[in-house]
């Protein structure tokens, strides 16, 4: 549905790195070189690997979606582990095997609180328009706000995905968070850093703008620097030649 999304509504091309070899493919080629960051959106499941493809000039942000643990829907791709319990966690942290601790928990956290921006299923709709103003992007075919925001609507619309409920103070519940207590913090995480995103994402042409007042300042003291130094340097040229006068006036060479 996301992909269809991105496509449909804001006329994005994905490159969808779905394994591994595919990966490498696009380190060995650059390939991030050749897109355009308001054309193209990389997909890939491997959170981790993914980030050899990109470098210092073409660097990458990331986006994505939370669930419950209780609804989760792994990627056909995804990684499967021995141990059954608390996936996400293991996977976030890349400890696959042997018991976990409040470590893995940490290193899991820190990946969601720092190093992307954060959508969950239930704000569906809120995490869709907060990204597209975060990534700068326009609807498809030049469509309005509202065209566009009716675009998303129509496609959340068309395959809803409805959230597992369960009775917190029954059997099945405690069973469920017993295997899986770590994964329902990370959920708790993720909901907390969307509410916090609300106010600390900003949308890209504010990015922009404050890029470039940063860039002007910049830009200014560098050239403050610059007249300084000429200054400086005409006055030693000038000191140099006034000695160069006093010495000869007295003889000395």
């Amino acid at each position: 549905m996301m992909k269809r999304i991105l496509t449909s509504c804001f006329g994005l091309e994905l490159v969808e790195l779905d394994d591994l070899d595919s990966i490498a493919n696009a380190r060995e080629t650059g390939i991030v070189a050749t897109l355009d960051r308001y054309k193209h959106v990389i997909t890939s499941p491997h959170i981790r690997e993914i980030c050899s493809i990109f470098t210092e000039d073409h660097f990458a942000r990331m986006f994505s979606f939370f669930r419950h643990p209780l609804d989760y829907d792994l990627h056909p791709a995804l990684p499967t582990f021995e141990e059954k319990d608390n996936w996400l966690t293991r996977y976030l942290s890349d400890w696959h095997d042997g018991d976990i601790t409040f470590k893995q928990l940490g290193i899991a956290k820190h990946v969601v609180r720092e190093c992307t921006v954060v959508g969950t299923l239930d704000k569906m709709r809120g995490s869709i328009i907060r990204i597209k103003a975060y990534f700068g992007w326009e609807y498809a075919d030049g469509m309005t706000d509202f065209a566009g925001e009716r675009c998303v609507d129509d496609a959340l619309a068309s395959e809803p995905m409805e959230e597992t409920w369960i009775d917190h103070g029954g059997v099945e519940w405690d069973e469920h968070y017993a295997m899986n207590r770590y994964d329902c913090e990370v959920y708790e995480i993720a909901q907390s850093a969307w509410r916090a995103q609300n106010c600390s994402l900003h949308p890209y042409e504010i990015q922009l703008s404050r890029k470039k007042a940063l860039d002007e300042k910049e830009a200014k003291e560098k050239a403050k620097k610059k007249a300084k130094d000429e200054a400086a340097k005409l006055k030693k040229a000038e000191e140099n030649k006034k000695k160069g006068k006093r010495r000869k006036r007295f003889g000395i060479f």
